[in-house]
């Protein structure tokens, strides 16, 4: 799931099993949606790597 504001998006994303959701991811109005999914994605397993979720 993924949800757009100006500058920034929410997501929900599936890691190992986990569902881990990210809230206000920087994004670019120029940028593709797989960017948009990678950098949700990348977001959420630099969370599960420092232990917050």
């Amino acid at each position: 799931m993924l949800s757009e504001s100006i500058n920034s998006l929410t997501a929900t994303v599936r890691i190992d099993g986990r569902e881990v959701s990210v809230v206000g991811v920087p994004t670019r109005i120029d940028m593709r949606q797989s960017d948009k999914e990678n950098a949700a994605i990348k977001e959420a397993e630099r969370l599960i790597k420092k232990g917050l979720v």
